[in-house]
């Protein structure tokens, strides 16, 4: 391993060679926020409320081979393409994680990787002596499984779980377990964490990345760099059935409610019974939806726009809708009551800036707890916004920008 002075390492510039060699996994990069973090001995990525995060140590990091840097890079962002991040917890959680390292490796190459990488069909190499009985169980698996076979084949060896069981559950300094090296801790369901949402995530980084790759690929450039065949096709299949927008849309609006407590003689109090009132929460929903005027937005756009705030959204709360184009119509903001219907309509028509609502926005930060804007992207990115900010996409759009903020892409079904 490589021995440098810590605050040496540039971790941008990994990031920029990988945009040279790895286009697939640039793209990938470019939308999960990468954090660095002394509270784990290695990387790992993980959810935190809405967001994808990769965390990374700058003294592990510096210790790898540059070779090896890039390797654990494309490892992180294939256990966020699987959609490990959101596993479930197997009930031997140990040889579930084995079983996902394993699953992944295969598609980056043992030489592009650390010497303890789990590589199906290769010895683990590490600091540490590793039992022959787990050596010999990896060096003769078969390559390109799914995690879930790895996992069942692992189960069925009892003798080898007993192995691994005690092996793992030794640290080590450089390395979270030997013939690992990286975190999966933060896998585990947490609170406030939406699976949906984030699975739509996902769905969205995979999708531009693909598409991406295959743009590159059509003009004669490296697109897709190492990665193999089989998996391209078979990440161009998962994409063909997406996930409900419309589901996701309302599961997400819905959850955006602010709770308040008002007394009530109808609850006893906790502490003190019926001779004091008890509390009762109200959860009230504070949404600022914006609506896209611009000249590019089309009829049929806005009226799929209107049909899902009717059909769907207003059948569930209650909300605020503004209309903007390089400007907020403050003349028509609608306060828009549960299950009210209005009728599609637009009151402008010139260009588009994302800095009007979300100023807007801003400027009312203690109104609303979330901003989600209807349009087809057609603008620059605007300003950051001081709350939850959505974008929900006109179909066959997407942002001129890259951001980690929730895209919500719509199909056209509903338009005649």
């Amino acid at each position: 391993m490589k021995k440098n002075n810590p605050r040496a390492f540039k971790f941008n510039k990994f990031l920029s060679t990988l945009m040279q060699s790895d286009p697939f996994y640039a793209a990938i990069s470019r939308r999960i926020r990468k954090v660095e973090s002394d509270e784990l001995p290695t990387a790992g990525v993980a959810v935190t409320g809405d967001s994808i995060i990769m965390l990374w140590n700058r003294s592990f990091f510096e210790n790898l081979e540059p070779s090896h840097v890039l390797g654990v890079l494309k490892h992180e962002f294939l256990h966020v393409i699987d959609e490990h991040i959101l596993s479930r917890k197997r009930d031997n959680h140990m040889l579930w994680n084995i079983a996902t390292d394993l699953a992944i490796n295969c598609l980056i190459g043992k030489d592009k990787l650390p010497d303890c990488a789990l590589v199906p069909g290769n010895i683990i190499k590490a600091d540490e002596e590793i039992p022959k009985s787990i050596n010999d169980f990896i060096e003769n698996l078969p390559t390109h499984k799914s995690a879930e076979w790895y996992y069942n084949k692992a189960k069925e060896n009892q003798e080898l779980s007993k192995e691994l069981e005690k092996l793992y559950s030794q640290q080590t300094d450089g390395y979270a377990k030997p013939g690992s090296f990286d975190d999966h801790d933060g896998w585990e369901n947490k609170e406030g964490v939406n699976k949906e949402i984030i699975k739509q995530k996902i769905k969205t980084i995979v999708r531009d990345a693909v598409i991406e790759a295959d743009r590159k690929q059509n003009y004669g450039q490296n697109g897709w760099g190492d990665v193999p065949v089989e998996y391209r096709e078979k990440l161009r299949q998962s994409l063909i059935h997406e996930v409900d927008w419309k589901k996701i849309l309302t599961t997400t609006l819905t959850g955006a409610r602010s709770r308040t407590k008002r007394n009530t003689r109808t609850r006893p109090n906790r502490k003190y019974g019926l001779t004091h009132p008890g509390k009762k929460n109200n959860r009230q929903s504070r949404v600022l939806i914006a609506i896209d005027n611009s000249g590019s937005v089309t009829n049929d756009d806005m009226t799929l726009f209107f049909s899902e705030l009717n059909n769907g959204l207003a059948k569930e709360i209650d909300f605020t809708v503004i209309h903007f184009d390089t400007m907020v119509n403050t003349d028509n903001v609608i306060e828009w009551r549960r299950n009210q219907k209005i009728p599609p309509h637009r009151v402008m028509c010139g260009g588009t800036d994302f800095n009007a609502p979300t100023k807007f926005a801003n400027d009312n930060k203690g109104k609303y707890d979330m901003l989600v804007i209807l349009t087809d992207g057609q603008a620059p990115k605007p300003i950051s916004c001081y709350m939850k900010r959505i974008w929900v996409l006109a179909p066959k759009y997407d942002t001129y920008f890259n951001t980690s903020e929730l895209k919500i892409k719509m199909s056209n079904n509903e338009v005649k």
